[in-house]
């Protein structure tokens, strides 16, 4: 296991660099005003895979990660617990959905269509690396990682049958189990 989240963490790194070069091509605008952040005065949620959150959470320090109150406060207020401010504080980790969302009215041609295809390319890395597939909201993701009792552990994050815990419509019951690559410092 240890292994092949190492090179599903390194094969996700790579799309997030072909991903960044398409959209450099594209030259969206991007104002930094962290609006689209703000997920409910926006009209959208974030959705992320199972594998995208606990790559982004195994790269945090303890200190950086959320706690459950910090992730149920950043929903209460419509937006996401790693944007205290204007700015985003895990900008370098952020999964694909935060990657490809521009406010610039002139992206929302593209954008969709790209999203699509790499989408796809993550949900491929969990095939190839036998990685359990979940797609959710991204603060219930959060909230479920914070919540472990394994907080040391390399998170995977695997759906399960029964009743979902998210409270969220379609979202499904998720548990988190594994342990760090050796090249993840936790």
């Amino acid at each position: 296991m240890r292994h092949a989240a190492s090179s599903a963490g390194d094969a996700l790194l790579r799309l997030y660099q072909q991903l960044a070069d398409d959209v450099r091509i594209r030259s969206p605008r991007c104002s930094a005003s962290g609006r689209c952040c703000k997920f409910e005065s926006w009209g959208h949620r974030l959705y992320v895979t199972g594998f995208e959150t606990a790559y982004l959470w195994a790269r945090l320090a303890m200190p950086q990660r959320p706690g459950v109150q910090a992730v149920l406060d950043s929903r209460a207020a419509g937006g996401c617990p790693f944007q205290p401010e204007r700015l985003c504080t895990v900008h370098t980790l952020r999964p694909l959905g935060c990657r490809i969302f521009f406010c610039d009215e002139t992206a929302t041609a593209w954008q969709e269509e790209t999203y699509e295809r790499y989408q796809r390319e993550v949900r491929s890395l969990h095939d190839i690396h036998q990685i359990p597939y979940v797609y959710a909201e991204w603060r219930a993701l959060l909230e479920t990682l914070a919540a472990s009792a394994v907080s040391r552990s390399w998170p995977v994050i695997a759906a399960e049958p029964g009743p979902a815990n998210t409270g969220l419509p379609g979202s499904v019951s998720i548990s988190i189990h594994g342990s760090p690559p050796r090249d993840v410092p936790s």
